[in-house]
């Protein structure tokens, strides 16, 4: 009896899991609509980019759009043999970076700053700790530990979102 509770109770996860991600990828796909934009994120909504925007496609890739944490993006994924390897990333105020993987890991990011700045170069280990964290230019200030958490966080939700796009588009009736 207790095997077939904790069945069920694993099962419910899994039914509650999947319904997260739906609501993800359905949302996503609806856009931003209408919506107002909040202060700090006015100016990032100015300028919604556009995927002619980002580097040329070549292989096996996924492009899509999506707002995360206020700031309206869109992201070309490349795979290869089914793996997401790289992210090339617009955001709303023409800032750029392209996001390396392996695996489910960010190994790498090359780009803008989520704040301003210059560009920055910052390499991950498997374990996800930093390697190296630096501005493109070699000189400058070092890159705040709060800017590479947030770089981090932001590959693995940009990551989280292709895979389950690709997922629900192999997966659609044609």
């Amino acid at each position: 009896m207790e095997n077939l509770a904790a069945r069920v109770s694993a099962r419910a996860g899994h039914m509650i899991a999947f319904a997260a991600i739906m609501m993800v990828v359905v949302c996503s796909e609806q856009g931003t609509g209408d919506r107002q934009a909040t202060p700090s994120t006015a100016a990032a909504a100015i300028a919604e980019p556009s995927a002619s925007e980002l580097p040329p496609a070549s292989g096996d890739t996924l492009e899509a759009k999506m707002t995360a944490a206020g700031i309206p993006t869109v992201y070309r994924a490349r795979f290869d043999k089914g793996q997401l390897t790289s992210i090339s990333e617009r955001r709303g105020a023409g800032q750029a970076g392209e996001y390396q993987f392996y695996g489910a890991r960010v190994t790498r990011y090359v780009g803008a700053p989520l704040d301003e700045g210059p560009d920055i170069d910052i390499e991950f280990d498997l374990r996800g700790t930093v390697v190296s964290a630096r501005p493109v230019s070699g000189a400058g200030a070092q890159i705040p530990a709060e800017e590479v958490s947030a770089i981090s966080s932001r590959g693995q939700l940009l990551r989280s979102h292709a895979v389950t796009q690709r997922s629900v588009k192999e997966h659609r009736p044609h």
